[in-house]
């Protein structure tokens, strides 16, 4: 289904329109029995497609016809089918409010639903000007958005783990049920970032630079390919640089909050920015402190 998708339809819209005269065929049922399940306990089936328009659907094959929804959530679990995960996120709201201050905080198909779909509301949030975090371009914090939000729904190895069944020389073994790998697209640049559950170096592949008119130039990598980390130990900067630098921001903050200050009752929020300034200070000795006496100390 996904290779006759890509290779015939360029945009949703064409999806929508090629896919409703055609019927599924008969599922395969030897396919189930080589992987070891019951012939006749077939996983439900559904597809979710998006274009660079930002426009986003959901196939679903329910009793042997197929079904095609829009999809402005862009959301899409294993399971219940979409209608029924939509009516749950609508109950959701109904109880919570639309605040999204409350979050489901489980590993079940309904549970990440929900919580990537309220997250999906604010992914547009960034960083405060000025902080430090905020130096990426627009398409890098793009990106690290998507992962940051897709981090919360990933299931670890540690979840629910399973009693050893043999394949495995400890006492137990990871849930089967652990996500392998995580993929973000960038429909504007033609580029697919991926990592794995053990390598989580993001690594990308540039689309723009491979011929799909030639069947030769087919290849294949691993999501685990290439370094798990990345050695920075040549890079590190002298303590009297990173100092140089906390001063100059320091600096340059004062300059931007007089005058806020002084128009907001600055004695006031004054005391308030020193205390807050001597706590990361105090808190920032105490934990050096236990550094040292763990053994080990910061680079800077």
């Amino acid at each position: 289904m996904i290779t006759y998708i890509l290779g015939n339809f360029a945009t949703v819209d064409d999806v929508k329109g090629g896919l409703r005269s055609i019927q599924p065929a008969q599922y395969i049922l030897g396919l189930e029995a080589s992987n070891g399940k019951d012939p006749f306990d077939s996983d439900p089936l559904h597809v979710s497609v998006h274009d660079a328009a930002g426009q986003s659907i959901v196939i679903e094959f329910l009793n042997g016809t197929v079904h095609i929804y829009d999809n402005p959530n862009g959301v899409l679990t294993n399971q219940p089918p979409l209608h029924d995960q939509l009516a749950l996120l609508a109950a959701h709201d109904k109880k919570q409010g639309t605040t999204d201050m409350a979050f489901p905080g489980g590993c079940d198909a309904v549970q990440r639903f929900q919580r990537l779909s309220l997250l999906n509301r604010h992914a547009n949030a960034h960083f405060l000007c000025n902080t430090s975090y905020s130096v990426a371009t627009p398409d890098q914090a793009a990106v690290a958005a998507a992962l940051h939000i897709l981090n919360t729904v990933i299931i670890p190895t540690a979840h629910v783990p399973i009693f050893n069944i043999g394949c495995m020389p400890s006492a137990y073994e990871a849930s089967p049920f652990a996500t392998q790998y995580t993929v973000v697209r960038d429909h504007k640049n033609l580029r697919v970032f991926f990592r794995s559950t053990e390598n989580q170096v993001l690594k990308s592949i540039d689309l723009t630079k491979i011929d799909f008119g030639n069947p030769a130039n087919r290849k294949a990598l691993p999501v685990e390919a290439g370094e798990w980390h990345v050695d920075v130990t040549a890079t590190v900067l002298p303590r009297s640089v990173v100092i140089d630098v906390l001063k100059a921001a320091k600096e340059e903050l004062s300059t931007a909050l007089t005058p806020w200050l002084l128009k907001n009752d600055g004695s006031f929020w004054t005391g308030t920015t020193m205390g807050a300034v001597g706590a990361g200070v105090v808190i920032a000795m105490i934990s050096m402190r236990q550094q040292y006496a763990h053994g080990y100390a910061s680079l800077v």
